[in-house]
């Protein structure tokens, strides 16, 4: 089947890029034909004249009406360096990795043209595609016109509560219209319940892509780089929101450990390093992982890519980005001791972790591997 992937759009996001390269490797070693749709890949800055404007505004703001725009400069140079250094470096393992359509799509009109391309089928997911902050309705196709309609592993994240009784409403119609809906956690199914979405079976749980491959499938892509491997005793975090108390906390618990330390966190490369100096790449980001003794993370997929190549680690929670989608996984490998909440960091040490019986980790992994293969498997036929 030739199938189109519906998914957040590109950006300087290392798990959303390995669980593009992951759905898409299942279903082609399944036989089928992904195709990943690129729609926004990030904010656009200004050129030319707009530039120029741009900066007059930002003077007025700032000397004439006295008001503080940091923030906004801040962003605007993040969405700079994206656009002209860090892009190129996931477009790289993107072009590389990943099967897609050469265009990208910025509107609902552009993405009804899809419908002329003879697709089988339209699959939205992996991610947090329902998040009600990022919801819009192609994540629930409301542009397809033929050819089944599947969501794999689709999350709503922790923003189910922001779902308005209109979008509710709007959106009954187009979830019943699916042939095939899974989901990332249980918690998505009662909103199912909740928001009285009835289909005509029982959206099930399944595994989020990443999963579905094993540490070999990575290394793989490692080998193909020309990384050599880091033998020091080290402890690597990867923190999307770090502040001052998660700086003492690694550092304090590498101390614990004897680990030097290294990472990657929310102010990298925006305030702490040169213009010049791109994120690491998507290759490098696995091998961070790979090489570690040690990892401390508040991202989802930096918690998968820890249980893959089963490393210790500790799993900061961040309410903002949605604690609860880690609960479901966690619990059924029996890892649920790995979630520390923020309020608990100043009272932790290392001995407060047991190690991991990786061994059950890994058989109780493979029955869930084998069981959310065989959905996308019975039900893209």
């Amino acid at each position: 089947m030739k199938i189109a992937i519906i998914n957040l759009g590109v950006d300087t996001n290392y798990g959303g890029s390995l669980q593009r390269y992951a759905l898409c490797k299942c279903l082609t070693d399944l036989g089928h034909q992904p195709i990943f749709i690129p729609t926004h890949f990030y904010v656009k800055v200004p050129h030319g004249v707009k530039a120029i404007l741009l900066y007059i505004k930002r003077i007025i703001l700032k000397y004439i009406l006295r008001r503080d725009n940091t923030l906004t400069v801040l962003f605007e140079k993040k969405c700079k360096i994206d656009e002209d250094i860090n892009m190129p470096v996931f477009y790289e393992f993107f072009r590389r990795n990943v099967p897609y359509y050469n265009r990208i799509f910025e509107s609902l009109d552009c993405l009804k043209e899809l419908n002329n391309d003879n697709f089988d089928a339209f699959l939205v997911g992996s991610d947090q595609v329902w998040r009600a902050s990022t919801n819009t309705h192609y994540y629930f196709l409301d542009f397809v016109k033929k050819g089944k309609k599947i969501a794999y592993a689709a999350s709503f994240g922790n923003a189910a509560e922001d779902y308005t009784q209109e979008m509710i409403n709007r959106i009954r119609l187009l979830v019943s219209k699916f042939d095939a809906v899974s989901v990332r956690e249980k918690k998505a199914i009662d909103i199912f319940r909740r928001f009285n979405w009835t289909l005509s079976y029982t959206p099930e749980c399944v595994l989020d892509p990443t999963l579905l491959l094993d540490k070999d499938d990575y290394l793989k892509i490692l080998n193909q780089s020309s990384l050599k491997k880091n033998n020091d005793r080290n402890l690597f975090y990867y923190i999307l929101d770090f502040d001052s108390q998660k700086k003492s906390f690694v550092e304090r618990f590498s101390y614990n450990k004897g680990l030097s330390y290294h990472g990657l966190n929310s102010l990298h490369p925006y305030l702490e390093f040169s213009d010049t100096n791109p994120l690491p790449s998507v290759e490098q980001w696995i091998s961070y992982i790979r090489d570690a003794e040690y990892v401390i993370t508040d991202s989802f997929h930096g918690t998968m890519f820890s249980i893959i190549f089963n490393k210790p680690f500790i799993t900061l929670l961040n309410s903002k980005r949605g604690s609860e989608r880690y609960n479901p996984i966690m619990n059924q490998l029996g890892l649920e001791d790995r979630l520390v909440a923020d309020n608990q960091l100043d009272q932790l040490s290392d001995v407060d972790f047991p190690a991991i019986n990786w061994k059950f980790v890994n058989d109780r992994l493979s029955q869930l591997r084998e069981k959310s293969f065989m959905w996308l498997k019975q039900n893209i036929v």
